[in-house]
């Protein structure tokens, strides 16, 4: 009886260990998911940045940083959390004004690695870049946030295959033809019955600036504007 005794010590410790692999095994399984979550917003984060900075020509570094926190927080996670830089500082695209570094750092309570003292941090990163080359650069803005002061292009033919349009308000691209390497509008759909679009269609973005600042001889037009044109 005795030496049968003597199993019951070492059976209760190798089930105390076994437990611990299971549990060690859950707080692995569980820290894995929170980490492609929590990739999964920052990448997030940083390709708001890039659309943001896409519609302001890489000439407006703040406005990136704010998408970027404001995507962050969409997807749960608070400022507290989240460095956003834009150029960033290091990496393949140090220095470049077009692109936004995110990184995400939070730590994740474990349920039975904390027992020992031990917690999961977990730092994820994304760098969004706002791809000029593709896109290509603003050509045409409708800025007016009045849709009543619609901008007509029905019935036209526009040809700007690297350039884009952005568009704050409302135009009217019934029955027209247009290539161009971006379409974006700020405040509600536009009329596009019966449109073509060769190249990009319009899609929902944020509210761009007015980018006369970036042009030379934009503030000299901008006091002596022309008049406007008839359509006949």
């Amino acid at each position: 009886m005795g030496q049968r005794g003597a199993i019951l010590p070492l059976m209760a410790i190798s089930l105390a260990v076994l437990m611990g692999f299971a549990g060690l095994a859950i707080d692995i399984g569980y820290l894995e998911y929170q980490q492609e979550n929590q990739q999964a917003a920052t990448d997030a984060a940083a390709m708001g940045a890039a659309q943001r900075t896409f519609a302001d020509n890489c000439a407006n570094a703040s406005d990136a940083v704010s998408a970027a926190y404001a995507d962050a927080a969409l997807n749960g996670y608070a400022s507290a959390y989240v460095q956003a830089t834009s150029p960033p500082s290091s990496g393949p695209y140090a220095n470049n004004k077009c692109a936004v570094a995110v990184t995400i750092t939070k730590t994740k309570m474990t349920t039975f690695s904390r027992l020992f003292g031990l917690t999961g941090v977990e730092s994820t990163q994304a760098v969004g870049l706002a791809n000029q080359a593709s896109g290509g650069s603003g050509c045409i803005w409708l800025l007016d946030f009045s849709q009543a002061d619609q901008t007509n292009f029905s019935n036209s033919h526009i040809q700007m295959p690297k350039c884009s349009i952005y568009i704050n308000a409302f135009a009217n691209f019934s029955n027209s033809t247009v290539n161009a390497a971006y379409i974006g509008y700020a405040n509600g759909a536009n009329n596009i019955s019966g449109a073509n679009f060769e190249s990009a269609t319009p899609q929902p973005m944020t509210v761009v600036p007015d980018p006369c600042a970036t042009f030379s001889g934009c503030a000299w037009l901008t006091n002596n504007a022309p008049a406007p044109a008839t359509r006949t």
